[in-house]
């Protein structure tokens, strides 16, 4: 028997079979319904009255799920129910649905977050939403001359969360974190 993973915000063409884990792409769905509202505009700006931008921060969400603004809700149950079969829920990036959301409606679900849109992501919705998630993974080392990812996750008791570089650039010699860090190029 095989193990069922969807890793949302990633586009795959079809099922890729890795091991007994059988692993499957949910692009990011579209909030259909959703039209421009003036409401947060005042301390937003223009990103303040489009809806979809409004999902890209945990503090609208927050507004959103508790109007249950009807757009954001159905938003949120079509991409439940897409999810329903797969044993493992992987958020390649930051989850639109509200943790409260995650933690009743994927409950027995294995749930990992990835922090991958960083650092100005891994404050305003990464952090928030981290008790909702079983395990979490990151793709830098450290965005900070003095803190590490590790030491963060540490900081938050938050003890499953691995480093996961997105690509090995180079053949030789192959980088590890320590390597990283004795750079003296700022910049890459």
């Amino acid at each position: 028997m095989s193990t069922r993973v969807a890793i949302v915000g990633m586009s795959l063409n079809g099922t890729r079979a890795v091991g007994r884990y059988q692993i499957d792409g949910i692009p990011d769905p579209t909030p259909a319904g959703a039209s421009r509202d003036f409401g947060m505009f005042p301390r937003s700006g223009l990103d303040g009255t489009l809806p979809a931008r409004g999902m890209l921060k945990a503090e609208w969400i927050d507004e959103y799920y508790r109007a249950r603004e009807p757009w954001y809700m159905a938003a949120c149950e079509n991409l439940i129910q897409v999810l329903a079969p797969y044993d493992i829920v992987v958020f390649s990036t930051f989850s639109f649905l509200h943790p409260e959301m995650i933690a009743d409606r994927l409950f027995g679900k294995i749930c990992v977050l990835g922090f991958t849109d960083d650092p100005y992501s891994t404050y305003i919705r990464g952090i928030p939403y981290l008790w909702a998630f079983d395990a979490a993974y990151y793709i830098s080392p450290s965005y900070s001359p003095t803190k590490s990812f590790a030491d963060l996750f540490v900081s938050l008791k938050f003890p499953k969360a691995r480093w996961l570089p997105l690509v090995q650039p180079i053949d030789f010699p192959l980088l590890n974190e320590a390597d990283i860090r004795r750079r003296t190029v700022g910049a890459c």
